[in-house]
């Protein structure tokens, strides 16, 4: 394939997509935008004819790093780092966020009381725990990229992984949790 040929057709796919999102058909934000670029620059590279021993592992390299930002998507804002949230009242429970590092989000404050709660959040890249009252029934609405959910033992892992449950507790008190991580864990456990 010569490389306009290559570059014409790498042309025609941004093209098809670009169409596609601005008439609403798909929707892409614009990490996935940078991802989709990267690879296609590293497809152009690899792509160009001659001996180019080192063009060709450069575009492999390229293409190999626009691959996170496709799967990472709209999970990746916030800090990096480790973080922990202990929210001690319910007013303070709010949507939590963390790029890249672990994010322990614990709600097992004495002071949360026994009214039901409801709590996101997310990670781009890394770990994401979440302690829960021993006694407390927890719906889960968990969702990751590549990586693990671990509920309570019941574990899911893989490439693009959901687990959505209820795993009851003693009936005193109903926590939902709605959870994201783009590449990384999620564990849930009771404290």
């Amino acid at each position: 394939m010569t490389s306009r040929v290559a570059f014409g057709v790498l042309l025609l796919g941004v093209g098809v997509l670009w169409l596609l999102s601005i008439t609403d058909v798909i929707g892409l934000s614009y990490q996935t935008w940078i991802g989709l670029l990267l690879i296609a620059i590293g497809l152009a590279i690899a792509l160009t004819p001659g001996r180019h021993g080192l063009l060709v592992v450069l575009g492999v390299v390229v293409t190999l790093a626009g691959l996170p930002a496709l799967v990472v998507g709209d999970v990746f804002t916030g800090d990096v780092g480790d973080a922990i949230e202990a929210p001690v009242t319910p007013a303070e429970i709010v949507p939590y966020e963390h790029g890249i590092g672990k994010l322990t989000v614990d709600l097992t404050s004495p002071r949360l009381g026994m009214e039901d709660l409801d709590a996101e959040a997310q990670i781009g890249i890394g770990e994401l725990l979440v302690l829960v009252p021993a006694d407390a029934d927890v719906v889960v609405d968990a969702h990751v990229g590549i990586g693990n959910i671990d509920a309570f033992g019941q574990t899911e892992g893989g490439v693009d992984v959901d687990l959505d449950d209820r795993i009851p507790g003693a009936g005193l008190q109903e926590i939902t949790l709605e959870l994201d991580a783009g590449i990384g864990d999620i564990r849930i456990q009771r404290r």
